[in-house]
């Protein structure tokens, strides 16, 4: 099981054994022993390849397409993006938040990952849509 911790408040890392999706390019340095590779459609969330199709092409029309890639592996991995501070956010089994795709750095696997229409630009800095995270 991956868990994420904070360091200098402007760097994430994630320690354990599985896997997790990082924005791409995100990766400082590691420990251990992972794989890191693109995804070009991103997570699917059990969808299967129409699933995440799907899910892509809602990321794309919505403006909250992160470029993203799988981490899989054991070892610690240090995340961090222009120096901007870092915090970890928990979610308890059934819990949700909503987030601008361009401030998510990682998530684990078991969370959900798709977009969600979120009202005016007033609530949102970038428009109508949001990332939506689920457990």
């Amino acid at each position: 099981m991956i868990n994420f911790d904070v360091t200098n408040e402007l760097m994430c890392i994630a320690r354990g054994r599985g896997r997790f999706y990082a924005k791409k390019g995100s990766m400082v340095a590691f420990k251990g022993d992972f794989r890191f590779e693109k995804l070009l459609l991103g997570p699917n969330n059990g969808g299967g390849l129409g699933g995440a199709l799907l899910g892509h092409l809602q990321r794309k029309i919505t403006g909250e397409n992160m470029p993203i890639m799988s981490v899989e592996g054991s070892g610690e991995v240090y995340l961090a993006e222009n120096a901007y501070h870092v915090d970890v956010i928990h979610l308890e089994p059934g819990d949700s938040i909503n987030v601008e795709s361009e401030n998510l750095l990682a998530f684990t696997e078991a969370l959900t990952y798709s977009t969600t229409f979120v009202g005016s630009g007033v609530i949102s800095q970038r428009g109508l849509f949001s990332t939506y995270l689920k457990n």
